[in-house]
């Protein structure tokens, strides 16, 4: 945000969507960061206790898609980028 990519965007019509993949008002409790409500990896959780932590699935089968008919973006023309974890998580989208 400080950036101001939001007035380059809106100058060349490039649609930036943030993807917050944090889990709000999670019950779980957890000492390692890497799990749990400080977790955002972009990955389906595969251990019962954290199943419903379904982000890959959120990304790519319902966040994408979307906000391709959302803002009529051309498919064709997609990119995905991020930063800290998401640059990490970019590469398994």
């Amino acid at each position: 945000m400080k950036a101001g990519f939001q007035r380059f965007a809106s100058k060349h019509r490039v649609v930036i969507v943030n993807a917050d993949t944090s889990p709000r008002n999670a019950d779980e409790k957890s000492d390692d960061w890497t799990v749990g409500p400080a977790a955002s990896f972009y990955l389906n959780a595969t251990q019962p206790e954290w199943s419903n932590y379904q982000m890959y699935s959120y990304i790519v089968d319902e966040l994408t898609p979307l906000a391709v008919a959302s803002f009529n973006i051309d498919k064709e023309r997609c990119g995905i980028f991020g930063h800290s974890m998401g640059g990490h998580g970019k590469w398994a989208v």
